[in-house]
């Protein structure tokens, strides 16, 4: 029970002071010196990469806009035109990138590839294209001249010129090479376009060394690019100089054949 005013109040209480005790400081130790580390590191060198880019396109059967998104892949180097509508499109497309050149695997169903004044016009590449078809045949088609092309001969494409090339099944490989890698090594580029390689040991090799690169494309070394790059246009340059050649010699026997028979001996003599 609380006491009340007049009854026995509390007194006020007296304050007493109470000396402080003298409390001990632990002894500051010194911090063992640190390395100083800059405000602004450098950043490590990023690793090269191991294999050169490789791109790869499925644009499967059941997907609506197949057709159009590979007519838009396609679309710096050809106009596309699908051959049979009824059947649902689809494409496989397999890019490699080297220097100076590109390497394509193509897999897709029916198409009409068209480069005529409009498509060379927009695309602005004047590169060389070599063409060949793993399986089926393909029509190539060059002012107005229609050729069907079997499987394993190597066709040369000019850009700057237009074609059409149309196949009820593409399953292709082609090299495009710049055209002035390819200049500096063959007088004959601008004479190449629509020339078909179907024979011979050039077009063994030519056809061999495609395939083997299309093969191993998704892990060439991206340390051997400049190397693969510089042999596959210096073979490309040798088909076309051995075309060349071949060429010469069928035009000096037309010639040959021409001349009268004294004129002929004379020469012989």
């Amino acid at each position: 029970m609380l006491p009340v005013a007049g009854q026995g109040a509390l007194r006020p209480r007296r304050c007493v002071k109470i000396p402080k005790r003298a409390v001990k400081r632990p002894e500051r130790r010194e911090a063992p010196p640190t390395r100083r580390v800059p405000s602004t590191p450098s950043m490590p060198a990023a690793a090269p990469e191991a294999f050169v880019k490789h791109l790869h396109v499925a644009l499967p059967a059941r997907t609506p806009s197949s057709f159009d998104d590979f007519a838009a892949l396609v679309s710096p180097m050809f106009d596309l035109v699908q051959t049979d509508v009824r059947t649902p499109f689809q494409a496989r497309v397999d890019t490699t990138l080297l220097p100076d050149l590109f390497l394509s695997q193509t897999r897709a169903a029916g198409t009409r590839y068209i480069r005529d004044e409009k498509v060379i016009a927009r695309s602005g590449t004047d590169a060389i294209v070599v063409l060949v078809y793993r399986t089926g045949e393909f029509t190539l088609e060059i002012d107005g001249r229609h050729e069907r092309i079997q499987p394993g001969e190597v066709v040369f494409i000019d850009l700057r010129q237009p074609i059409c090339i149309q196949a009820e099944r593409v399953d292709n490989v082609s090299l495009v090479v710049s055209r002035q890698r390819l200049e500096a090594l063959s007088p004959r580029v601008p004479d190449l376009h629509g020339f078909v390689l179907r024979t011979g040991a050039l077009r063994d090799l030519l056809l061999s060394h495609l395939l083997a690169l299309a093969d191993a494309a998704p892990r060439l070394p991206a340390a051997e690019a400049d190397l693969l790059s510089d042999l596959s246009v210096r073979l490309v340059a040798a088909s076309l100089n051995g075309m060349s050649r071949r060429l010469a010699a069928s035009s000096r026997h037309a010639d040959q054949a021409l001349l009268p028979v004294d004129e002929m001996r004379r020469r012989l003599d």
